[in-house]
């Protein structure tokens, strides 16, 4: 069994095989997708989903600067 920790939660994230790098694991603690970017040792980050489509490419365009008076 390969354990690697979870960047999230630092929870022990287990898996049955060596993984390659760029496979994705759930971690059964907190369910945060990972991405592996390393196999030996396992090393994982948060696996980031492509951006939707007709989503704003500046984050700050989705932002509502105004004021609730």
């Amino acid at each position: 069994m390969i354990k690697s920790a979870c960047p999230e939660c630092d929870h022990d994230v287990l898996m049955e095989t060596t993984p390659s790098v760029g496979d994705r694991v759930i971690c059964s603690s907190c369910k945060t997708i990972l991405v592996v970017l390393q196999s030996s040792p396992v090393l994982l980050d948060w696996a980031f989903i492509d951006p939707i489509e007709g989503a704003a490419s500046n984050p700050e365009d989705k932002l509502n600067f105004g004021c609730v008076i």
